[in-house]
């Protein structure tokens, strides 16, 4: 017999291995079967995270429409767990993709929304090639340098791209 619980959680890291590996194939795999496991076996937190690699594919592809679709929804179930969940901490998963949408877009300010969110002290604390410019960009957005800001949160983009957050 399968104990169920283990092979999603084995499923759903793996597929965020895959994911910091750059192997979207894997990536795809997993997070569908994660998906599907994770949904019928009412794993909240699970079904988020595979959301959230399906929002990362989705960018992979350009597929902004997905990226915001997957990455929300992602984030309206880690949402409805109770504060200092275990799971909280993987929201990187689902806000580089978002924060990438919706700085392609031009949509600054909703950028800022997801590089704030990643910085917070509950989220899986970020590389400091990653951290810092995501902090400079909010400090420039606070203070009104909207220039200043999106170039900031290009270089946290080209950062997460390189180290395979994104």
């Amino acid at each position: 017999s399968i104990d169920l619980t283990l092979l999603v959680r084995c499923l759903v890291y793996l597929g965020v291995v895959y994911r910091r590996q750059d192997r979207p194939d894997d990536v795809r795999a997993c997070a569908a079967r994660t998906l599907e496991l994770a949904t019928a076996a009412h794993m909240p937190e699970y079904v988020a995270t595979a959301r959230a690699n399906l929002a990362w594919l989705a960018w992979r592809a350009g597929d902004l429409a997905a990226v915001d679709d997957h990455g929300r929804a992602a984030l309206a179930l880690w949402a409805e767990l109770e504060p200092g969940h275990p799971s909280t901490p993987y929201q990187w998963t689902a806000l580089w993709p978002l924060l990438a949408a919706e700085a392609s877009r031009g949509a600054l300010q909703q950028a800022v929304v997801c590089a704030r969110t990643l910085l917070l002290p509950t989220q899986q604390r970020l590389p400091a090639a990653l951290a810092d410019p995501l902090a400079r960009a909010v400090d420039a957005h606070r203070a009104g340098d909207l220039p200043s800001a999106q170039q900031w949160l290009q270089q946290a983009l080209d950062a997460a791209t390189r180290q395979h957050y994104l």
